[in-house]
């Protein structure tokens, strides 16, 4: 199946040339040019003599095609072979940089032959009297000289490579990148909206046709699509054209920049497909992916490697070798012209290979790579009916997560003035004369406008050791410590901040993907972040906080919403769910809630006693001692720290009521 749509390119005129101008390129500068002073016409002929002599090299600029190469599984076999050497050496005089190099070779070659001729003549006084003999040169300024030569050599055609190397990884990033938007598009799009999935599929297809056409010297798109439709698909161009609206066809093959039409077309798609709100952020993330891989693309098409560096090189080389016969023809007599022939080769040879490799795009095996990724997209769609059914049995009835009461071993004093939104216990060590004093504490964030707080506090008595207030606008949320640092999230921003260990100054800012900060925890390597949805995040902070991993959390089959405070205990994540008493345990590799903790009592506990002079607030605070195996919980604006023990209870009817009031909803 075809996802082409007939017309595409259709009524763009002109030739490659017209291409080149709609890319923004001009063959030669205007008279209004050369009237500012822009240039002398001096240069404007130097100009029109180089573009008369690049006709010399029509051969070589066609041959180009036959460097795309994309290599199987036997191609690779052969590469290896230890045959190679015999066939490179068979085939060098059909090698396209050989015949590229004839006449500068030849010139040269001819140059050294001169020298010989002259100076044999001119030893046999066949020369006229007041003709003098050519100067010979000493060898040492070349011998001093190669070695900068053969550097400029090296980082000349390194730095080709470079480029040839980024522009065919950008480029395959392109098309992988489409492929996955396909394969998320499948998953995600309901399989009744049939016209969304096809479009998504057709416009991916030619955006990564319309991708190659603008960066390479190609013929027009019209005759791009001629070329990739089969001749039995040509006769179905008919059917193809009601696959999209008359009028897009026409702002397609008119629009200036192709590629970027077909990323506006896919970008409103995406956003009227009717999808959940991180799906549709991820797909837009793609395509954002994708405009940027294109516009590296045409960076590298459109900055070469400095002239002045491939100028100088050139110029080098040139007088380099013209020269040497001068310095070889004492030592060397006649074999000074095989001799300079072999060096010319080899020396012009790796600056040929350089220039040739340094615009990467018209000898990368851009075709094939779009022909692939259309055949996978293709596949993709075929392939949908069959896999759509593959997936996880449901189960026949319900599993029960375990359930768990309490045992209240400790109570600590607790700042009752504190919003408490993250709690984490740690162990502070400092060197002291007779080795090191430790003291465990408390890394607690606070929240409010104007009372937000990032606070460590003494585990034994409540005091507050260390306290970095946060500016009035903002509404301090979960924190946690990965390494040396503490990091500290916001409510409905996606901005945090870092402070150092243990004087808690603010050392740094960092900004997450999440349009909403609530509880903050760590796995040890990564954040893991909630937003008050059913969803946790993992961020990496080594790689600018972007989300690596994301997981629904469910019980059964009910989503668990509203989580808040986090816990990373025993290899799970503890949450806390606003507004309830309840700490569920949550699986991180599948979402399922695994248990809950039914915490309700313990606040009441607290008013019985008429110990809650501040308006308590919800529970809001779960901390883990890992060493001693203690677990802490407390709330926000609670007098109270409370030190727990997890008490498994059966499922009765009032855990499993209990277990009810734990489903919030959205």
């Amino acid at each position: 199946m075809a996802f082409w749509p007939k017309g595409f390119g259709r009524g763009r005129s002109g030739s490659s040339a017209a291409g080149l101008h709609s890319r923004g390129y001009s063959p030669q500068l205007s008279a209004s040019e050369i009237s500012r002073g822009l240039t002398s016409n001096a240069d404007l002929h130097l100009r029109q003599h180089y573009d008369e002599h690049i006709a010399w090299d029509a051969d070589k600029e066609e041959s180009r095609v036959w460097r795309r190469t994309m290599y199987t599984f036997p191609d690779w076999k052969k590469h290896r072979s230890s045959y190679r050497y015999v066939h490179h050496m068979h085939t060098i005089l059909e090698s396209r940089i050989v015949r590229g190099l004839l006449r500068p070779v030849l010139v040269l070659t001819l140059a050294a032959a001169a020298v010989a001729a002259y100076q044999t003549l001119h030893a046999k006084q066949l020369l006229l009297s007041f003709l003098p003999a050519l100067p010979i040169l000493p060898i040492e300024p070349f011998q001093l000289t190669s070695f900068a030569l053969s550097l400029l050599l090296v980082f000349r055609t390194n730095s080709s490579y470079g480029r040839w190397n980024e522009g065919r990884r950008r480029f395959g990033r392109i098309t992988t990148t489409c492929r996955d938007i396909c394969r998320q598009v499948l998953a995600l799009v309901p399989r009744a909206d049939v016209a969304c999935r096809a479009l998504f599929a057709r416009w991916l297809v030619a955006f990564c046709r319309a991708s190659k056409w603008y960066i390479r010297e190609d013929e027009p798109l019209e005759e791009e699509l001629a070329a990739w439709l089969e001749p039995s698909e040509l006769s179905q161009l008919e059917e193809l054209a009601a696959w999209l609206e008359p009028s897009e066809l026409s702002q397609l093959v008119t629009s200036p920049h192709p590629p970027n039409f077909c990323i506006l077309v896919l970008s409103h798609a995406v956003s009227n497909s009717g999808l959940d709100q991180f799906a549709v952020v991820r797909l837009q993330e793609a395509l954002t992916e994708l405009s940027i891989n294109l516009s590296a693309c045409d960076r590298i098409l459109n900055t070469p490697i400095p002239l002045s560096y491939t100028r100088h090189t050139a110029r080098f080389l040139i007088l380099w070798l013209l020269l040497l016969p001068l310095a070889l023809w004492g030592s060397c007599g006649w074999l000074v012209v095989p001799t300079v022939a072999v060096i010319s080769f080899v020396l012009l040879g790796i600056e040929e290979i350089g220039v040739q490799i340094e615009e990467p795009f018209s000898i990368l095996a851009l075709e094939n790579l779009c022909k692939k990724a259309e055949r996978h997209i293709s596949g993709m769609m075929l392939m949908d009916e069959t896999t759509y059914n593959l997936h996880c049995p449901a189960q026949s009835t319900e599993q029960l997560p375990d359930f768990y009461g309490y045992e209240v071993v400790a109570e600590y004093a607790h700042d009752p003035y504190a919003f408490t939104q993250g709690l984490q216990f740690d162990n502070i060590c400092e060197r002291t004369g007779g080795g090191s004093a430790c003291k465990e504490v408390f890394w607690e964030s606070t929240g409010m406008h104007g009372d937000s707080t990032m606070r460590a506090v003494q585990v034994a008595d409540g005091r507050v050791l260390a306290k970095t207030p946060m500016a009035s606008q903002w509404f301090g949320e979960g924190a946690t410590r990965l390494g040396d640092k503490l990091y500290q999230i916001t409510w409905l921003s996606g901005a945090g901040f870092i402070y150092s260990v243990p004087d808690l100054k603010q050392v740094g800012t960092f900004t997450t993907p999440l349009n909403d900060g609530w509880g903050l925890t760590t796995d040890g390597n990564l954040l893991v972040a909630s937003d008050g949805s059913e969803q946790l995040f993992w961020l990496d902070p080594a790689n600018g906080f972007k989300i690596v991993k994301q997981m629904r959390v469910m019980d059964g089959s009910k989503p668990v919403f509203a989580l808040n405070e986090l816990e990373f205990i025993g290899g799970e994540v503890w949450a806390n769910v606003w507004q309830t008493n309840c700490i569920a345990r949550i699986c991180p590799e599948t979402g399922k809630v695994k248990g809950w903790l039914l915490m309700h009592g313990l606040r009441q506990s607290l008013q019985d006693r008429n110990l809650a002079s501040n308006g308590m607030d919800v529970l809001n605070g779960i901390a883990w001692d890992h060493h001693r195996q203690r677990l802490f919980i407390t709330g926000k604006y609670w007098p109270r720290i409370f030190e727990v023990v997890p008490v498994p209870i059966n499922a009765t009817d009032d855990a499993l009521a209990k277990r009810q009031s734990c489903f919030v909803r959205k």
